[in-house]
């Protein structure tokens, strides 16, 4: 697998990533962070403009024989963003450093492949710090997150969505002492 910036003609791929990853929330009981209608792909083209948007794609090793998924299949998708205001303020904890960071959005995955974890493992590598946030039902990314070594900070609000719970990465150079 590796990571490109998103394109226009990721689209198709980028909106079935989407609707399955709502499904799925949906299945684990979060009908509150991702709905009908967002993330959308005018968000995603916004981000193709701003030089956010990134995708996952499968590489010719990653392609086994009677695999559905072809060399070149986008397989996860996010944003990665320099700040988000809503991380101004921080409720029942703070933040492991007061620096600049890097934020992750809307990450989607094709479920069962490992681009989630490859994704994490790839912006840990080049990233020194991380921050995301994630709604309490989203189970499955509160997991993924702790897995790869992000901390709980605490809870940021969004206007529209409420309270979210917010995590971040420190990579070991430049932790504090």
């Amino acid at each position: 697998m590796h990571i490109r910036l998103t394109q226009e003609r990721d689209l198709p791929e980028i909106d079935h990533i989407f609707k399955l990853g709502c499904e799925y929330q949906h299945q684990e009981g979060n009908y509150s962070q991702w709905h009908e209608g967002y993330p959308s792909l005018d968000v995603v083209r916004d981000d193709i403009k701003n030089g956010y948007g990134f995708v996952c794609v499968l590489d010719e090793s990653d392609c086994h024989e009677g695999s559905k998924l072809q060399a070149g299949a986008v397989v996860g998708t996010y944003a990665l963003t320099p700040h988000e205001v809503a991380y101004d303020v921080i409720k029942e904890g703070a933040w492991s450093l007061e620096a600049p960071y890097q934020v992750l959005h809307r990450m989607g995955t094709i479920m069962g492949l490992g681009a989630g974890k490859f994704i994490i493992e790839h912006l840990k590598h080049h990233y020194d710090y991380i921050r995301v946030d994630t709604h309490e039902s989203n189970k499955t990314m509160r997991r993924v997150l702790t897995k790869a070594g992000f901390a709980y900070c605490g809870v940021v609000f969004y206007e529209g969505y409420g309270d979210m719970l917010a995590y971040d990465f420190v990579h070991v150079a430049v932790r504090p002492l």
